[in-house]
């Protein structure tokens, strides 16, 4: 249970919003706590700011005087911790949000000292929250609803949508809350009202050991629960058409060998993004013959389906048009032990209707955190994979490469991977696909665990001779009634599988 302490004992790291700067037009700066600290709490003014947030983890977009911000579904924060990069969500110290949702000391739990005083706080969410039993932080994140007597109940994470981004160690780190009923302050649909609160670090017995000041946000109505969409709203998502002249390419993991025991949820998918290219993971099951097959009853195709699969491979690319394999498998890499350990790589060329295009299927060693054994092998994995594409593919202009990086540690594995895998020797570019119906960028969703929504899943191409046109993910979650239905796709298909199609649409540049 996190304790809001008298005295605070020294800091091993300064936890900050923004330094002298401003919350939405809340007076803030950074505070550090330290043991017998006796800084006195200012209470914020309110102000208004009016711009948007897209959940990516870059924050570029956000003005520099604000680091918080409400809209009618969703509150923002935008935060770092000073001089040191973990994973938010598998670190060595607790990052907490503390968030007074009603703007009032007289509800939640009342702070008479700072960093809480004057702040009444209503919801907590921990990110590596406190093991109840003690000992060290545990992984994911914990939402708890705080009574006035400090009380605290279990939410759901899916109940509040909550997600931070990235999903790697990085300087500064984006969070999103949705106004939810959980919490009846947030979900005010009437007249609105504001929030306050702050941003603190505890240690493994919860003392607060570090903080930012205060921030307060100004709450505009919440949408309503039956209130309609507009159509010019990011909520209306579509999933976007091919445009003409392209060659539309996806990754899909597919959650140990999914299309095989969920194929109508799969085959709906598929149809409905209609992909010429498809990179898979985790399709543990058949070899390539079995693979095609499915492909070809399942999936609509003019021109039928050609599969690459390695022998006791899980990983394969289908594809609407002939397609060759690209390079032999990705060798030399191995484990700190120094055994050998194989790559999740097959890569083709595809005989395409816009000439032809160098694919690449990758899926790196899962799990870890920041510098972890497993961190350090998908940068060993990356670069061998990098180097094995470049050369293959050093006939072959446009180029396309992606799949399951699962980026939960640091961020080197995915500059490793497009490192000079370009046409011209430089370095493939990222694509930064929205999530379709709504204002983030995550691609793995798996509410039965404690780890929130993040972006696992890339796809690099080849700048330098390629053309994006278009890119999105499909999340059937965030979709209206009226383009599920035009799609053929139920809500519930994205349940399917733990990550999402992440998709790409390109071309040749002229």
């Amino acid at each position: 249970m996190l304790a809001f302490c008298r005295a605070f004992p020294a800091l091993t790291m300064a936890l900050a919003l923004v330094a002298g700067l401003s919350v939405a037009g809340f007076s803030v700066g950074c505070q550090q706590g330290s043991k017998g600290g006796s800084k006195t709490t200012t209470q914020p003014e309110l102000a208004t700011a009016e711009f948007s947030v897209m959940l990516d983890g870059d924050i570029r977009e956000w003005p520099s005087e604000s680091v918080a911000w409400a809209d009618q579904d969703y509150i923002y924060l935008r935060f770092t911790v000073e001089n040191e990069r973990f994973t938010l969500q598998s670190a060595p110290k607790t990052v907490a949000i503390l968030l007074d949702a009603d703007g009032s000391a007289s509800t939640g739990m009342a702070g008479t000292q700072e960093p809480t005083g004057g702040i009444g706080v209503d919801l907590e969410i921990q990110c590596s929250p406190l093991d109840p039993s003690g000992g060290a932080p545990t992984k994911g994140v914990a939402c708890f609803a705080v009574a006035a007597d400090g009380t605290r109940t279990k939410i759901d994470n899916s109940a509040l949508d909550v997600s931070f981004s990235p999903t790697y160690a990085s300087e500064w780190y984006e969070a999103r809350i949705k106004r939810s009923a959980a919490i009846p302050a947030l979900a005010a649909s009437d007249a609105g009202g504001t929030a306050r609160g702050v941003v603190v670090m505890t240690d493994s017995a919860g003392e607060i050991e570090a903080w930012a000041d205060p921030f307060g946000i100004i709450l505009p109505p919440a949408r309503k629960a039956n209130e309609p969409v507009a159509a010019g709203d990011v909520g209306a998502g579509v999933v976007p058409v091919r445009p003409n002249g392209t060659l539309r390419v996806m990754t899909l993991n597919v959650l140990k060998s999914g299309p095989v025991t969920r194929p109508d949820s799969f085959a709906r998918l598929l149809n409905a993004a209609t992909p010429d290219v498809v990179l898979l993971e985790e399709w543990d099951e058949g070899d390539a013959t079995s693979v095609q097959a499915w492909f070809t009853t399942l999936v609509k195709s003019e021109s039928g389906w050609h599969v690459l699969k390695p022998a006791g491979s899980s990983v394969a690319i289908a594809s609407r048009y002939p397609i060759t394999a690209l390079g032999g498998p990705v060798e030399g890499v191995k484990k700190d032990d120094g055994s050998d350990w194989k790559v999740r790589y097959v890569a083709g060329k595809v005989n395409s209707p816009i000439g032809p295009v160098a694919v690449a299927a990758v899926h790196l060693k899962c799990c870890g955190s920041a510098d972890s054994w497993e961190d350090q092998l998908r940068v060993r994995e990356a670069k061998a994979i990098s180097a094995t594409f470049a050369a293959a593919a050093k006939d072959v202009k446009v180029r396309v490469m992606g799949g399951d990086l699962n980026l939960v540690g640091s961020r080197p594995p995915l500059d490793a991977i497009r490192a000079g895998g370009d046409s011209d020797g430089s370095d493939m570019s990222v694509v930064d696909p929205v999530v379709s119906g709504d204002h983030a960028m995550y691609t793995w969703v798996d509410w039965s665990t404690t780890f929130t929504p993040g972006r696992l899943d890339y796809l690099v191409y080849s700048d330098a001779s390629t053309e994006l046109v278009r890119s999105f993910v499909l999340d059937t979650s965030r979709l209206s009634d009226a383009a599920l239905n035009a799609a053929g796709l139920s809500r519930s298909d994205s349940l399917a599988t733990d990550h999402r199609p992440v998709v790409v649409d390109v071309r040749g540049k002229r």
